[in-house]
């Protein structure tokens, strides 16, 4: 799906209706101006759109961590959409009243968190893997967002562990649900 910039004309003469729209030039009636003169699109227009801008901010997350190597999230997502970055932050920003830079902030804590509980990576290769300052910084921003610091989510894989060491004492079967039951939670 691209995003296509429109530009309107000049209000209707319904001067004294603030939820006159304005008209595109375009004709197209999926967009109108309410009050506040920002374009909307239709309901599925915007479900759309947050959900591909979902996918490339999550793929992007994944291949920096992945590769280790520093991404420019506004020229991925720039390129992704086929429209300049402004555009689509103004729109993204319009739709779910959170930026673009806040919405990727919080995706980077969420990929710590899975990170941290479902594998043995330490605090400092989480953070040059993604794009963190450096620990410290790590460390802040993870508890601004979670209420919690790193340790709480070593805590919850090494009580999954003995939870899943206890169920291999107890014998395969049962070992092999708890396993199921954890990987389907990611």
């Amino acid at each position: 799906m691209k995003v296509q910039a429109r530009k309107h004309e000049e209000p209707t003469n319904q001067k004294n209706d603030p939820s006159a729209g304005f008209k595109s030039k375009t004709g197209d009636p999926e967009w109108r101006t309410v009050s506040t003169n920002k374009p909307q699109h239709s309901c599925s227009e915007n479900q759309q759109f947050i959900s591909q801008m979902r996918r490339v901010v999550d793929a992007t997350i994944d291949e920096q961590f992945a590769s280790g190597n520093s991404v420019n999230f506004s020229d991925r997502i720039s390129e992704g959409f086929g429209q300049e970055y402004d555009l689509l932050e103004a729109l993204f920003f319009q739709i779910q009243d959170v930026s673009l830079e806040e919405y990727i902030l919080t995706r980077k804590i969420e990929k710590t968190k899975e990170v941290l509980v479902y594998t043995d990576c330490p605090m400092p290769e989480i953070a040059r893997l993604l794009d963190f300052d450096n620990v410290a910084h790590l460390t802040r921003i993870l508890k601004k967002y979670t209420g919690y610091n790193f340790e709480h989510f070593v805590n919850i894989r090494r009580e999954k562990r003995a939870i899943m060491d206890k169920a291999g004492e107890n014998g395969g079967e049962k070992n092999e649900a708890v396993e199921v039951r954890m990987t389907a939670g990611r």
